[in-house]
């Protein structure tokens, strides 16, 4: 039985080749080597719990999925996705990832909305243009998670910093760590913001993978390899 939807979801797609779906990795073994040393340290259910809070977040926040902006069927698409995600029972693997399936779907339209400034998100019909605008859309995430582990050193690096006496004099690595030193920010404080950043982007990474390997796996799938 697979530890992850992560690991289920790919352990059913060919391995030579998600380039169709995926900007930063050409193949699955790829893929599968970034989780296990980035995202699948923790395995069970603590993997798949950052991914469902990962989900939530979008749903939730506004900036990324506004209800109010959804043309009629995108809506229709996010509500049934939002029911069928985020009801009492956790979904099996497979009713997980005909939801994400979904889920890429609106992202994809809603990428695509903003770029060419529609009003308002009309849902994709044509598949290269749905997977172009996927990509898009997972590349920004990963950017994302990527900004958020880098948070994480400037308050590392500034808290070692705080430790110094002369703090003028310590040779800082990033520019940034200098903001959380001059800023007379607490130790506690810093805790607290790395803790939280350090989650950001172990969710944005755990939504990168799990949507990714949702959508190499329904590539494989209309390609006739699954």
């Amino acid at each position: 039985m697979a530890d992850t939807y992560f690991d289920y979801t790919l352990s059913k797609c060919r391995r030579q080749g998600i380039s169709n779906v995926c900007e930063k990795f050409s193949t699955c073994n790829e893929l599968i080597d970034i989780a296990n040393s980035e995202y699948i340290r923790c395995k069970n259910i603590t993997a798949d719990w950052r991914l469902y809070e990962a989900l939530e977040k979008c749903f939730n926040n506004p900036e990324i999925i506004n209800p109010q902006l959804l043309g009629k069927d995108a809506l229709i698409i996010y509500r049934r996705c939002s029911d069928s995600i985020f009801s009492e029972n956790r979904l099996n693997y497979d009713r997980l990832f005909d939801a994400l399936v979904e889920v890429n779907w609106l992202l994809a339209s809603i990428y695509n909305s903003e770029n060419i400034k529609l009003s308002h998100v009309v849902l994709l019909s044509n598949p290269a243009i749905i997977n172009k605008a996927l990509k898009g859309y997972l590349h920004n995430v990963f950017k994302d998670s990527i900004q958020y582990s880098l948070e994480c050193e400037y308050i590392k690096e500034a808290k070692q910093a705080k430790k110094k006496i002369l703090t003028g004099l310590y040779p800082f690595q990033y520019e940034e760590s200098k903001y959380y030193v001059y800023n007379n920010f607490t130790m506690e404080e810093l805790d607290q913001i790395w803790g939280h950043s350090k989650m950001d982007s172990l969710k944005k990474r755990s939504l990168y993978l799990g949507l990714t390997a949702t959508a190499a796996l329904a590539d494989n799938i209309q390609k006739g390899w699954c």
